[in-house]
């Protein structure tokens, strides 16, 4: 058996072991909705590429009450980049050193 069927057979058993046990709901529920119940999460994100963008999109969803963004973190001190981050997480604090 080689890795990719390995990782193949382990991710199709989990997925049965997961809607066998009534796990049908294998995603959230769309942000803004209810949100995270319990305090808010301080949450920092390093790295502002297009994945960085992403998560800090879907964390500026869920609002600031909910999951404050205190710190964005890159080296690469980009315009573009920087804009669009301090547009989402306003009060976050910029640094180019994790």
């Amino acid at each position: 058996m080689n890795r990719r069927d390995f990782i193949h057979t382990s991710a199709t058993s989990a997925l049965a072991l997961t809607m066998a046990s009534g796990g049908t709901k294998l995603f959230a529920d769309e942000p803004g909705q209810d949100g995270p119940s319990g305090p808010p999460v301080n949450c920092a994100v390093i790295g502002l590429g297009a994945q960085g963008q992403a998560i800090l999109e879907s964390l500026a969803k869920w609002g600031p009450k909910k999951t404050p963004i205190v710190m964005i973190c890159d080296t690469f001190g980009g315009a573009s980049f920087l804009k669009k981050s301090t547009s989402l997480a306003p009060s976050a604090t910029l640094v180019n050193d994790y």
